[in-house]
């Protein structure tokens, strides 16, 4: 436990000492949810060894981080969408969070016709989901593909998770390199 700072008082001048700032929740913006929210069935997971799960619109790579004292930390807007995702994938997966390599495919719905770098949603949405269970690491996913979809109001990502298949890799990776 901290020290109480009585109150009215100031840190001496020239000192770096800054009594903590309180953050009121609830001025935090909440995500809208999507009107369809997940999409999961147990029995398909067990016998596809697939999971896929419809989450709302992320923050870019450009506000899902700020600055604070130098450091760079997750941003309030982050920290929000991140809570949100590992809600949904608590509702979901209780499982152990997947192992080995994994194939992840993502489907973006753009809340609205401006132009943006889809590659920019990969972050939050990977590190949110590795937060939530899905997987032990991002650094698990050996194949990543996003599409770019048509608008929904709102906004949705559709990301699936499949096991990498081993069988037939071999064939695929050397098929432009004759040995």
């Amino acid at each position: 436990m901290g020290m109480k700072v009585p109150e009215g008082w100031q840190p001496p001048p020239g000192s770096k000492f800054r009594p903590a700032v309180k953050i009121d929740l609830a001025k935090i913006p909440e995500i809208p949810k999507p009107t369809i929210d997940v999409i999961f069935n147990p029995a398909r997971w067990l016998a596809l060894g697939r999971l896929e799960l419809t989450l709302p619109w992320p923050p870019t790579v450009n506000t899902y981080f700020t600055r604070f004292k130098n450091r760079t930390i997750i941003s309030r807007k982050g920290k929000a969408f991140r809570k949100r995702v590992v809600e949904i994938v608590g509702r979901i997966y209780s499982g152990l969070p997947l192992s080995g390599p994994l194939n992840v495919s993502i489907e973006a719905f753009p809340p609205d016709k401006r132009t943006r770098d889809i590659d920019n949603l990969l972050k939050a949405t990977l590190d949110s989901m590795g937060k939530g269970g899905v997987y032990l690491d991002d650094s698990q996913i050996h194949d990543l593909r996003i599409c770019r979809r048509s608008v929904f109001k709102g906004g949705k990502i559709v990301v699936i998770v499949e096991r990498e298949e081993r069988k037939g890799l071999s064939s695929r990776r050397n098929a432009g390199n004759p040995t």
